[in-house]
C-alpha cells in the first residue's frame, strides 16, 4: 500500500463514522421537531457542534494539506473536482459558524432562564439539518468520485 492509499483508507473510514454519528444527531434533533425541549436542544446542538469542530476539521486538514495535493500529483485531471470539494469545505465551515453563533445566543438565553423567543426550528433545527445534509452530501461525493475507483 502506498502512503496515499493508506490516507485514503483513513479518510474513507472517517466518512463511515460521520454517517453513523450524524444520523444519531439527526434523530435526536428530529425528536424536537414537534415538541420543543430546550434542555435537549441545547445538549444536542452543543454536542453536534463540538463533534463537527473536532472531527471534521481534522479530516478536512488531512484532505487539504496532504491528500488533495498528493492526488493531484498522480491524477492532474482531478483539479476541478478538488476545487469543488474545497468549496464544499468552505460552505460547511460557513454553515457551522452561523449555526454556532445562533446556538450560543440561544444557549445564553436558556442558561439565564430567559425565553429567547425566536423560532427555534427556523433558527436552529433547520440549519442543523442542513449542515448535516451538506456534510453527508460532501462525504458521499468524495466516496463516489474519489475513493470508489482509487488506486
Amino acid at each position: 500500500m502506498t502512503p496515499l492509499s493508506i490516507l485514503k483508507d483513513s479518510l474513507s473510514a472517517d466518512h463511515k463514522e460521520f454517517y453513523i454519528q450524524l444520523q444519531y444527531f439527526l434523530l435526536q434533533l428530529a425528536k424536537l421537531k414537534n415538541q420543543r425541549d430546550d434542555a435537549h436542544l441545547v445538549y444536542t446542538l452543543k454536542e453536534l457542534i463540538k463533534y463537527i469542530k473536532e472531527i471534521l476539521e481534522t479530516h478536512f486538514r488531512q484532505e487539504e494539506e496532504s491528500f488533495f495535493s498528493q492526488l493531484l500529483e498522480i491524477k492532474p485531471e482531478s483539479k476541478e473536482l478538488i476545487t469543488r470539494l474545497l468549496e464544499d469545505h468552505k460552505a460547511i465551515r460557513i454553515k457551522l459558524t452561523a449555526l454556532e453563533k445562533t446556538f450560543l445566543k440561544f444557549q445564553g438565553a436558556y442558561e439565564l432562564g430567559v425565553s429567547e423567543g425566536s423560532d427555534y426550528k427556523q433558527n436552529l433545527l433547520f440549519p442543523a439539518y442542513n449542515l448535516i445534509g451538506t456534510i453527508n452530501h460532501h462525504a458521499e461525493r468524495e466516496d463516489r468520485e474519489i475513493f470508489k475507483d482509487f488506486c
